[in-house]
């Protein structure tokens, strides 16, 4: 368990693991292979592990929370299969739209957050033995400002979308000083409305929760010849923008 609350960042979080500082003995005396399983596990497996996380968040009395990503994966080092879960926390019925966790907390931007979001994510073995869990960022509700906030209309999004894509400054994109992009071309694959955290200026404690849309996709970049700028990162799906749905502003996600 991590409390830390200080002017530079806050850390309230929970964590439980399995300990492989010393996997080679773990895996001498069996304890690994009661965690990881060499054979892969079917839908159904899965999906009972999936519920029995639900029953677990349900028993935590936490609040309400969503299951978003339910994914499993091999492990090479410890020769079995994991599935990972993770949720987000539903606030008025509304669920918290996931975004990429805070990596720098000390970032001193003017909307820059010194808290990490809030996040359920455990790491199970494939009949549903827990390998790892973490709560990061809990939240605790203190006002409800208006329960029924106008949104804007679907049009008046998709103009705000396109007015905001389009005075994106080319320059956030440059990945090679020596190869100036000159063509950004996005592809928009999803679109996420739910509840977005953003900080409240000059106040370093609290946060609104607000309707959102987030835009999922991928880009890719082209030089003066128009030729395209390998990165490596052609084509993979990332956050490409988060609006307020209320007033159209850019919500800061990353940092």
């Amino acid at each position: 368990m991590t409390q830390r609350d200080a002017e530079d960042f806050r850390n309230y979080s929970v964590r439980a693991f399995f300990d492989d500082s010393r996997l080679q003995e773990k895996i001498d005396a069996g304890i690994v292979e009661k965690l990881y399983h060499a054979e892969e596990p079917d839908e159904d497996q899965v999906e009972a592990v999936r519920r029995q996380v639900a029953d677990m968040i349900d028993r935590m009395d936490i609040g309400e929370w969503e299951i978003t990503y339910c994914e499993t994966s091999y492990n090479q080092i410890c020769g079995g299969y994991q599935i990972a879960i993770e949720a987000t926390p539903v606030y008025n019925g509304i669920a918290v739209t996931p975004q990429t966790q805070l990596a720098n907390l000390k970032s001193e931007e003017e909307y820059a957050s010194n808290y990490y979001y809030e996040q359920l994510s455990f790491r199970m073995g494939t009949e549903g033995e827990l390998i790892s869990f973490s709560y990061y960022g809990p939240l605790e509700v203190v006002d409800v400002v208006n329960e029924n906030t106008a949104v804007m209309s679907f049009d008046e999004l998709t103009d705000r979308i396109k007015a905001q894509l389009s005075m994106d400054d080319i320059g956030m994109y440059q990945v090679y000083e020596t190869i100036p992009t000159e063509k950004v071309v996005m592809m928009i694959r999803d679109m996420e409305f739910g509840l977005s955290r953003t900080k409240i200026r000059d106040n370093p404690d609290d946060f609104y929760l607000v309707p959102s849309v987030t835009l999922r996709g991928s880009y890719v970049m082209y030089n003066e010849s128009s030729e395209l700028i390998e990165t490596g990162m052609e084509r993979v799906e990332q956050t490409l923008l988060v609006l307020n749905l209320v007033d159209g502003s850019v919500i800061h996600y990353a940092q």
